[in-house]
């Protein structure tokens, strides 16, 4: 009896403590130089591989549970890089060179459902935080038109592990609402689909270290 009154005590201070938030963030995507794993039974060879700075937007449904804060979300961001492509073939018995050209891979944008966790930290008016992602890669086909190359690329569409971590600011400027600032380290380990388009690419698929950096809102379903 005495266990079960002390617990309907604490029901108000636990409800209280918890409540639940949507937010919206948006911001760019800075890479590292991507590592392309090549397909060695490819007669294409990519080299000299550099990212291009793309879109990135996050949005997220998340509980708050005293200082720990955990739920879903879903990352899109653009996946553009320019390589040069080189194309070999055999001519009596020793290896030629067909062309060289320089290209901008252009896919569709990568949508990277997760989850996540967050720590609080309190300040006055505000909070700041640290945490982890963890999720999967997902993005389309994307064709690609190469200077002096005889045919147009098809890239296959790809999947692949995504995740790293997170910290942010976040300042209340209402009852329900924060401004958030949010800084981030995401690895990316993705493999182009079988399929008949991936030798003539000359990749099996890409890894890269890349740093989203975001300014967004935050909307709290209860008052604060």
């Amino acid at each position: 009896m005495k266990k079960l009154f002390l617990l309907l005590l604490l029901v108000p201070v636990i409800c209280h403590a918890q409540y639940a938030e949507v937010s919206a963030n948006l911001g760019l995507i800075p890479g590292a130089r991507p590592k392309v794993v090549a397909d060695p039974a490819s007669s294409v060879h990519v080299s000299d591989v550099k990212p291009v700075m793309k879109g990135f937007c996050s949005v997220r449904l998340s509980m708050n549970i005293r200082r720990i804060q955990f739920g879903i979300a879903a990352d899109v961001f653009g996946v553009e890089y320019s390589q040069k492509v080189t194309q070999f073939y055999l001519v009596g018995g020793s290896v030629k060179e067909i062309s060289v050209a320089s290209t901008a891979i252009v896919t569709q944008p990568a949508v990277c459902p997760n989850v996540f966790v967050n720590y609080k930290f309190y300040l006055p008016n505000s909070y700041i935080y640290v945490g982890g992602t963890f999720g999967q890669l997902f993005n389309m086909n994307s064709r690609t038109l190469v200077t002096n190359y005889p045919t147009e690329i098809i890239y296959p569409a790809c999947k692949g592990l995504y995740y790293g971590g997170q910290s942010g600011y976040a300042i209340v400027v209402g009852d329900r609402t924060r401004i958030n600032l949010e800084t981030g380290v995401r690895y990316t380990d993705a493999t182009l689909e079988k399929g008949t388009s991936q030798s003539q690419t000359g990749i099996l698929g890409w890894k890269q270290l890349s740093f989203p950096i975001t300014i967004g809102m935050r909307y709290r379903f209860t008052r604060s």
